[in-house]
């Protein structure tokens, strides 16, 4: 059996990659080494290509001439260079040259979608005309590079076809890379990194690395799979498993500086080569791999300057671990076509920031600078003179190592023709003694190379005196410099964000914290490369990156402490504008008393129209229900943002509807629990409990006496209601005794019979329903309600913790349709069971809930659902109980052994993924409303879950809550909608909720599906004043789902 995957959102991705070796001229990345001698890897342009579309149709065979036009489209371009870095300058006129090639518009915002990166290679040609002591850059070389670039660019393009992306991410390790401003005692590590008090130029030519005790690294390597998209799945067992697909490209990230090499003469990749070229040769067809280097401003190799032997041992190292990951990934993915893939979705944004600088020097300082660099000259020279013997030795010019080894071999065969093997193994031996010499003379530097740096910082230091004795007295005028951060978003859940500089470590680690996405890729020396960037935590070590390697750059004022606040903030602004939060679309039911609503929503079976309750906190105003046409159906339309939105329509006070209006009585201020309807008579189910309290010891308790406003009685007890939308009449079916308001509470679809437990004391009741059929008028009449208590009730939540009886009561019960038992959770961590055919309550399932992913409770004390699970439904496709717990937000599924017709002997309880948003997922918090949120669902196989996601302010760190005893929020958090797809096994967090004015919703505790939307309601927040945000009204308001994600 075939599934055609025809229309299936997908990508269209090429890669291609073109040499671009010089093998000659200065080489970039370190002072006082010679020229460039050869070559002794390849040095690569690589170029991706990625572009949004559908897979096409199944008659239509995906040839590359069929493809779909792109060039006037919304593409994106990745540029990888094999190379030291480049300007900013330079990676415009790429941008520039790419846009005009591809013919895209003017208007197009090229920028945006076009990075030009470089691998950050010390053995490549010199490619930033702004080094100074290294010699300058070719322009011949420039101009060709920038061709290479356009016609690689063209060539992926060519090299273009249908894909899946996964992202795949290697298991921490530690023994590749060191921070390399830690002390260290091994030279071979961290040279020079041995005084804390000395700073470079201090001592002639020193590169004095920074001391920390400790530095942070980046433990793992990330790699984007590039897999060509099957047309058709074949059904195996009950799985779809796509037929057979290949490698399409890797993009690989990896954040250490390519120095292995060290301060060689032949042109090298570095590790990054090796990586990439040993990743491509495990598959067939060798797909192209393109590396983009990370945030490893402080981060070397451990086996720093080893040679072209340690970079290959390097880069293969790394390869093997992802070629590990990528093979176990796509393995995954063929019996899951959603395991870990990026949905087709492309999101750009740059944003240019003018970083602060400090000032220049004064001139005592510059002049003190200056003489600093004629000593260097002065004192470079002598030495070069005194210890380097091969100072008249002829320095030869580029030398191709493949001709000087076959010249040598072919006159060694002539004039040993005939000897024995021995000799032939000494003539070996020889030539490889030959060769080591030759390559060591070569590398020996002139003392033209010698003086290179020294020569280059005196001039440079002449420059800063005359600019100091220049400028201008303006004191109130900072200077800055312009800095650039592109992010590029794949998908709902993977960022790419592009750095234009030598970036520390601290700063990747610090995006991938505050990023909202799943997975965020950090690249460094992208778009051009400024410097090193020093987090603020850096600058009281000083050394080379801190205090001086700006100078390298050739910039004459140093970046100030407080760039990396502008960087954060930036990039976080950047993040959250491309990620795809949920537009909400914000109703007026014209309540303004409107307070808190939990659960008190619901739809119609035929899914059409929405009914809700807002609630009240006064005690002689009560809670009021509504009800809303689907949005889309355009019946009593209002015109919001020119949209055409149905209008909210009042349909009755619960204070009316129970009989309780005679301006004495306590209002019913609340309905907290969701609408049942009968699908007979389309009645809705649902009931009422107290709105107004008094506390004791911050906990809400029932006013009896105490607490009374004056004149007023206590509250009567809540109500079982039906409402009867035909007739737009309410039913008083029952009231709870004891002035008891209705909790939880559940219909059972087959007997009719209603369920509830009761607050404070948390009784189990049961009113039974007698079903009448008239010719087909279906009726009903109940007895009054009978009180059960249960194991672990103790005394509900209406006794003082002190007390030791006080029980966090269940906020959500189910009724089997199978046999019509109701099953319910205590403090304790007990799965209880009202038996339908024996009347009883009893434990079901003894500790069920009591799990460790649900974390650690003392069910005697507030504050928390304790074991309790926090909203359940009945998945009738599986015939269990799907729940969330509400402080974990894990999402399980509840197996009732009663329900199996005997093949199963006792109840069973699996746990299925954690349903809680990205943010909560990475910071490892629990949600901050303290009982966790009740908005779940499930639909069509789908969970629809609205929960909490901390808010990370831009310097990492995140809005903490405080402590309660009451259900509450116990601090400000953006609301989440996640998705989870039991068949597929697909888990999507859809993003944070805003609305239009930027504000967002809080307190949100319900939610019912309709079609393509989300309907839930809350309060209003924003980060502006979230006290006064915290008491704005509770209203109704709904957000589109992308079902593509679903």
């Amino acid at each position: 059996m075939l599934r055609d995957n025809t229309g299936k959102p997908c990508y269209i991705t090429g890669f291609a990659k073109t040499k671009i070796n010089q093998g000659k001229g200065f080489l970039g990345g370190y002072w006082g080494r010679g020229k460039c001698t050869g070559i002794h890897d390849n040095l690569y342009c690589t170029a991706t290509y990625i572009y949004e579309t559908k897979v096409p149709g199944a008659v239509e065979k995906i040839t590359k001439e069929n493809l779909p036009p792109s060039y006037n489209d919304m593409p994106i371009i990745l540029i990888s260079l094999d190379l030291i870095g480049t300007s900013a300058e330079f990676a415009k006129k790429c941008q520039k040259e790419i846009a005009i090639a591809l013919n895209w518009p003017s208007s197009f915002a090229y920028e945006d979608r076009i990075v030009v990166s470089c691998t950050h290679t010390h053995t490549g040609p010199q490619t930033n005309q702004y080094f100074i002591g290294m010699g300058h850059a070719t322009d011949k070389y420039m101009l060709e590079l920038i061709e290479t670039i356009v016609l690689t660019v063209n060539d992926a393009i060519k090299n273009r076809e249908y894909c899946r992306i996964y992202y795949v991410k290697t298991r921490d390790f530690e023994d590749i890379a060191i921070n390399r401003r830690q002390r260290c005692n091994n030279d071979n590590n961290n040279n020079n990194n041995i005084n804390p008090n000395l700073k470079w130029f201090e001592i002639s030519g020193k590169t004095i690395l920074g001391q920390r005790l400790e530095g942070p690294i980046i433990p793992y390597a990330e790699a984007l799979v590039f897999e060509t998209y099957s047309t058709y799945a074949v059904l195996h067992g009950s799985s779809w498993v796509e037929l057979p697909k290949t490698l399409h490209g890797i993009i690989v990230t990896y954040s250490m500086h390519p120095t292995c090499v060290g301060k060689k003469t032949l042109e090298s990749a570095d590790y990054c080569g090796h990586l990439c070229q040993y990743i491509s040769s495990q598959y067939k067809n060798e797909p192209v791999t393109m590396y983009l280097n990370g945030c490893c401003g402080d981060i070397n190799p451990i086996d720093h300057r080893s040679g072209y032997h340690g970079a290959r041992k390097i880069g293969e190292a790394l390869g093997k671990r992802l070629v590990e990951e990528i093979n176990k990934t796509r393995q995954q993915g063929y019996h899951n076509s959603n395991y870990d893939e990026i949905q087709p979705y492309i999101k750009c944004m740059s944003m240019t920031l003018n970083l602060p600088l400090e000032p220049l020097p004064t001139k005592e300082e510059a002049l003190k600078f200056a003489n600093q660099q004629n000593e260097w000259v002065q004192e470079a020279e002598k030495t070069f003179h005194q210890q380097n013997k091969y100072l008249h030795t002829p320095k030869p010019t580029a030398i191709s190592t493949t001709t000087t080894t076959t010249t040598t071999t072919s006159t060694t065969t002539i004039a040993n023709a005939g000897t024995s093997s021995t000799s032939e193994h000494n003539n070996d031996d020889d030539k490889k003694e030959k060769e080591r010499k030759r390559e060591y003379e070569e590398s020996l530097p002139t003392i033209e190379d010698v003086l290179r740096a020294p020569v280059s910082c005196c001039e440079y230091s002449l420059e800063l005196v005359k600019r100091v004795q220049e400028r201008v007295n303006d004191n109130m005028k900072q200077s800055t410099m312009q800095f650039n951060v592109n992010t590029i978003t794949l998908g709902k859940n993977l960022a790419l964000v592009f750095l234009p500089g030598e970036m520390f470590s601290e700063y990747e680690l610090k995006i991938k914290t505050f990023s909202p996405f799943q997975n965020t890729i950090c690249v460094g020396y992208a778009n051009g490369c400024h410097g090193y960037f020093p987090t603020k935590a850096e600058y009281p070590y000083g050394g080379y990156e801190v205090c001086n390697a700006f100078r390298v750059y050739g910039k004459f004022q140093r970046i100030s402490q407080e760039a990396e606040d502008y960087i954060l903030n930036a990039t976080k602004q950047s993040l959250d504008a491309c990620n795809s939060r949920i537009k909400a679309i914000k109703f007026d039911s014209n309540f303004t008393q409107a307070h808190d609503s939990y659960n008190g929503i619901g739809t119609n079976a035929d899914r059409n129209k929405i009914y809700y309750v807002l609630c009240s906190v006064y005690h002689n105003i009560g809670a009021k229900m509504y009800s809303i046409d689907a949005v889309g159906l355009n019946h009593n339309v209002t015109n919001n943002n020119n949209m055409l939105l149905p209008k909210p329509q009042y349909i009755g006070d619960l204070t009316n509807a129970c009989g309780d209006d005679d301006g004495s009585t306590i209002a019913q201020g609340k309905s907290h629990v969701p609408f049942f309807e009968d699908v007979e008579t389309k009645k809705l189910y649902f009931g009422t409990h107290v709105g107004f309290y008094t506390f004791v010891d911050g906990m809400e308790t029932l006013p009896i006496s105490s607490g009374l406003p004056d004149g007023y009685k206590k509250y009567n007890g809540g109500c079982f209601l039906a409402y009867d939308p035909i007739s737009q009449t309410y039913e008083n079916i029952a009231r709870l005794q004891d002035g008891e308001g209705l909790l939880t509470f559940a219909r059972c679809p087959n007997s009719g019979n209603l369920y509830g437990l009761t607050w404070p004391s948390g009784y189990f009741v049961m009113v039974n329903a007698i079903r009448e059929d008239d010719h087909g008028l279906i009726t009903y009449t109940y007895d009054a309600p009978v009180k059960y208590d249960y194991d672990g009730r103790g005394e509900g939540e209406s006794q003082h913790p002190r007390t030791g009886n006080y029980r966090c009561i269940c906020r959500s019960m189910v009724v089997s349709p199978i046999d019509g038992n109701v099953y319910f959770t205590n403090a304790k961590g007990d799965i209880l069971k009202y038996d339908y055919t024996n009347k009883t309550v009893s434990v079901s399932f003894e500790g069920g809930m009591k799990r460790d992913y649900f974390g650690t409770y003392d069910h005697t004390k507030p504050g928390s659902m304790s074991y309790n699970w926090r909203q359940v439904c009945w998945n009738a496709t599986n015939n269990c109980v799907l729940g969330v717990h509400g402080n974990s937000g894990y999402l399980f599924a509840f197996y009732p052994a009663s329900t199996f017709g005997g093949t199963k002997m006792n109840d069973e309880l699996n746990i299925i993924t954690r349903l809680t948003s990205i943010p909560s997922q990475r910071s490892g918090m629990f949600d901050l409303f303290s009982y966790g949120y009740l908005g779940f669902t499930c639909v069509d196989n789908i969970i629809y879950y609205l929960t909490g996601g901390p808010i990370v302010l831009g310097t990492g760190e995140t809005i903490k809550g405080k402590d309660t005893k009451k259900g509450e929020a116990k601090g400000l958090e953006n609301l989440h909608l996640v998705t989870y797809n039991l068949k597929d096994k697909k888990y999507c967090d859809h993003g944070p909720i805003y609305f239009e004015d930027g504000t967002f919703p809080i307190y949100v505790n319900s939610l019912a599906v309709c079609g393509d939307y989300v309907y839930a309601m809350g309060r209003t927040g924003s980060l502006d004043d979230p006290t006064k945000n915290l008491n704005e009204k509770t209203d109704l308001f709904c957000v589109k789902v992308d079902r593509t994600l679903l």
